[in-house]
């Protein structure tokens, strides 16, 4: 009896383990060094050395950091609300951003730049994959922005801002972490 007891307590406990992993909005992002990519396939890669500059989706290159981005938490996350975090182009030095006027101009692009944005990271299946989010409140109208490959039938592939659909976990992104901070 008490054998099956102790089984039963491990095996609730492993049980409870994996889903807090598999859900890790409790666990969120570490600050780090991470290769960012859709499905280990298409990296977030700058386009050149501007502010402004289109941030694609590559296959992946051998360019000294290019591919590199430090991520930094500004806010951990807290309920429904994930981290809020930097991202910066370890080449290049820039932050992966937006057109804060997106809802006059139409604007969807991601690009690189001086200016220092926050993105709220959601976490998604499987671990250590996340939506990259515009912070809630920044879109006029309440709109939630996720990252994601353009529809655009360019190559190389850039991103841009799309309606996020929390249940479509193609529009999630891989962080893959190379270093610590």
């Amino acid at each position: 009896m008490t054998r099956f007891c102790f089984h039963s307590t491990f095996f609730l406990l492993v049980t409870l383990v994996t889903v807090t992993l598999q859900g890790s909005l409790v666990l969120g992002i570490g600050n780090g060094v991470y290769k960012i990519s859709r499905s280990r396939s298409m990296y977030l890669t700058p386009s050149a050395d501007a502010d402004g500059a289109v941030v694609d989706a590559s296959a992946l290159n051998n360019i000294q950091d290019e591919q590199e981005w430090t991520v930094m938490v500004v806010t951990p996350g807290s309920g429904d609300a994930g981290d809020l975090v930097t991202i910066r182009n370890r080449r290049w030095n820039k932050f992966l951003s937006f057109d804060t006027n997106y809802a006059q101009n139409g604007q969807r692009v991601v690009v690189e730049g001086k200016s220092r944005h926050s993105w709220e990271l959601h976490a998604s299946t499987p671990a250590g994959s996340y939506f990259v989010l515009v912070p809630a409140g920044l879109v006029k109208g309440g709109e939630r922005l996720a990252v994601d490959i353009s529809a655009l039938t360019i190559y190389p592939p850039i991103t841009d801002l799309s309606p996020w659909t929390e249940t479509e976990r193609g529009q999630a992104w891989v962080f893959d972490k190379t270093s610590q901070l």
